[in-house]
This record gives structure tokens, C-alpha cells and sequence, in this order.
């Protein structure tokens, strides 16, 4: 799920900027700069996203101390 926000935050970022612009109060910065922000947060979302899935894939086959990891990262 995340994977898919993360990719929907940067296809935003990249193609509706003016729009998350615009729904924003008055404020300092420009579209461009609204618009890459909104990227850098899908970009992170989408590498928790990927980690997320990764350690699921793996849960099966990992130490007793990767599972606490891997059940503290899942949602």
C-alpha cells in the first residue's frame, strides 16, 4: 500500500503541482518548490513501502530478532 502512495505522491509532485499549489493558504514558496517536496515524500514513502515488502517476503526465513524488526516496521 505504501508502494502505491509513494508512487501517487510523485506522480503528483511531478504533474499537479500547480494544483497542490493551489490548494495551499498563502505561503512563501512557488509551485515548484511544493511540487518537489511532494516527490522527496514519495519517494519516501516508496522505499518504506518496497522495505516493507521486502521483510514480508522474508518473514518466514528470518532470526527470532529480524521478526521483532519486521513487526514493528509492518502498518
Amino acid at each position: 500500500m505504501a508502494v502505491i502512495a509513494g508512487a501517487t505522491g510523485i506522480g503528483l509532485g511531478r504533474g499537479a503541482a500547480g494544483w497542490l499549489y493551489s490548494l495551499l493558504p498563502p505561503v512563501e514558496i512557488d509551485a515548484a518548490a511544493v511540487g518537489g517536496a511532494t516527490v522527496a515524500l514519495g519517494i519516501g514513502l516508496g522505499l518504506v513501502g518496497a522495505l516493507q515488502l521486502l521483510a514480508a517476503a522474508r518473514y518466514g526465513r528470518q532470526p527470532a530478532w529480524e521478526r521483532t524488526a519486521t513487526a514493528t516496521l509492518a502498518p
